[in-house]
């Protein structure tokens, strides 16, 4: 079971193209795991035009060129009234609410390095920057992230079980253009 689950997400996301032009391109694979049982997040991203003008901590210019997100189930009626409005809202408009939670790993504008955001839409979604401005933009980099430490971390409680994986290359707010490609996806056991 173990090395299906990391096969599965591999195969669907392996390698993908993030063009945004004033826009969002977004990939979802669905799941259904235990991040305590998978925690290990790997993956490879190469952002060949950045954002100059991106600024997550403002929700005008919130955009990047590459996120990962990792989508949480939980108990949705923990959630405060302006987020479940938020995700009623979703739900009219795209046929689906939001997650419980949204953790994203992005290459931040104008946010300091392994800082965390959240989003000024939804306070279910935590933008953590593993990647920042102009740093490395034409260079592949590799990131291993542990899934359950992160969202400790952001959201102070345990995570619940993944219901998707992500990929997002947003330019909509900036109406900028970004290109961007992902590869090697995956999940796996904790390492030692």
């Amino acid at each position: 079971m173990r090395s299906m689950k990391r096969t599965l997400l591999t195969t669907a996301l392996a390698a993908g193209m993030g063009l945004a032009h004033g826009s969002a391109s977004v990939l979802a694979f669905k799941t259904d795991f235990d991040p305590h049982q998978f925690p290990t997040l790997s993956w490879r991203w190469k952002v060949t035009q950045g954002i100059p003008d991106a600024n997550n901590a403002d929700s005008s210019k919130e955009d990047a060129p590459v996120r990962v997100m990792v989508a949480f189930d939980g108990d949705m009626s923990k959630l405060n009234d302006k987020d479940r409005q938020a995700s009623s809202r979703a739900q009219t408009f795209s046929g689906k609410p939001l997650p419980y939670a949204l953790l994203m790993y992005i290459w931040g504008g104008k946010v300091p390095l392994d800082s965390i955001t959240a989003s000024a839409h939804y306070s279910r979604i935590k933008m953590l920057a593993v990647s920042v401005d102009d740093k490395g933009v034409g260079k592949w980099q590799s990131f291993t992230r542990n899934l359950v430490e992160d969202y400790k971390r952001a959201y102070g409680e345990d995570p619940g079980n993944v219901a998707s994986i992500e990929i997002l290359s947003d330019t909509d707010n900036t109406t900028s253009d970004s290109d961007a490609f992902y590869g090697d996806i995956s999940v796996g056991a904790a390492k030692p």
